[in-house]
């Protein structure tokens, strides 16, 4: 089964919407931030284990030196190249070669997602004047200048006004649309890498 193109679209990793209202409970948004961002590890190690099949008989040396790679930039940059290097001399290989190009695109565009669950704040939301709780939600902290713009601050009024600055704000429902997502590629890159073994490498 080859790896699915859609994983490789910007769109697929977009957040839903913002809800007008969002958790009751604030302990539902941490127990999806904590599911989701063990899913994320999970799809981590798929990715390590794809990069240990591009070294062939040194795998498990390979993944423990992939593992003091920081960020997700430099892991996808290792991938690739090492990729380049295995396929170089492999009959057929363009079509895996075309896959590991949307793996890679794909394993960038979560790890944006991935971040702003791992870095958000559990906030609540409320007006005093109309006497409204709008519930909790995930946002980005405050200090975060490139996912909050203070300029629309004062845009509307109400529930517009409070949610206008913020690049997201998403509900335990939300988050788990991610967590769901970053499941599926896991199993997607799983079976790519599964599928390379076969083609080349199983005895």
């Amino acid at each position: 089964m080859a790896f699915p193109k859609e994983f490789a679209k910007p769109d697929f990793w977009s957040h839903p919407e913002k809800r007008l209202t969002g958790d009751k409970n604030a302990a539902r948004i941490y127990y999806a931030v904590g599911r989701s961002l063990t899913q994320w590890e999970l799809l981590e190690t798929m990715m390590a284990l794809l990069f240990g099949v591009f070294n062939g008989r040194d795998a498990r040396a390979a993944t423990q030196a992939y593992g003091t790679l920081n960020g997700t930039q430099g892991r996808a940059d290792a991938i690739k190249y090492a990729g380049n290097a295995y396929f170089f001399s492999k009959d057929k290989s363009e079509n895996y070669i075309k896959q590991l190009k949307d793996v890679l695109l794909a394993y960038n565009n979560a790890s944006w997602k991935r971040n702003d669950i791992g870095h958000g704040v559990v906030t609540r939301f409320w007006n005093d004047d109309a006497k409204e709780d709008y519930g909790y939600f995930l946002t980005p902290p405050s200090y975060a200048s490139k996912k909050v713009d203070f300029a629309k601050m004062f845009e509307g009024s109400g529930h517009n006004m409070m949610f206008n600055p913020l690049s997201y704000a998403l509900t335990a429902q939300d988050i788990m649309i991610h967590c769901s997502r970053f499941e599926s590629m896991m199993h997607a890159v799983r079976e790519f890498g599964r599928a390379i073994w076969t083609a080349y490498d199983a005895p």
